[in-house]
């Protein structure tokens, strides 16, 4: 394994922690009125398997090797997750609408006051 660029996690509850702050921050979820939101749209234990998913070994410790790039893959997957339990939860408050698109093969959403007005 190429060594350059890669970084041992040793705290896996630390660095998941940092991972769900830092997604959240991206994602602009935390506000005055939301509060702490992340708390309710992903879990630890989520991002400890997420983390496994991208290692790319182990170190003697046990503990996870990530690089760069798996670093990169496993945020971004983070905030996908992160943002689709978003979207599912407002829906489920009713706040948003949504639907299958067939023509486009995806999910479309649009906000209740589009079609209220």
């Amino acid at each position: 394994m190429n060594t350059e660029n890669t970084f041992v996690i040793t705290n896996i509850e630390d660095f998941a922690t940092i991972v769900i702050r830092n997604a959240t921050e991206e994602l602009s979820l935390n506000t005055e009125k939301t509060g702490d939101v992340h708390k309710q749209l992903i879990s630890n234990d989520s991002i400890k398997h997420i983390i496994c998913k991208y290692t790319l070994g182990l170190d003697s410790d046990d503990n996870p090797i990530l690089n760069t790039d798996a670093m990169e893959d496993l945020f971004d997957e983070v905030c996908e997750y992160m943002f689709q339990v978003h979207l599912a939860k407002l829906c489920g408050e009713d706040k948003i609408e949504c639907a299958w698109d067939d023509d486009s093969n995806e999910m479309v959403f649009w906000s209740k006051q589009d079609v209220d007005k």
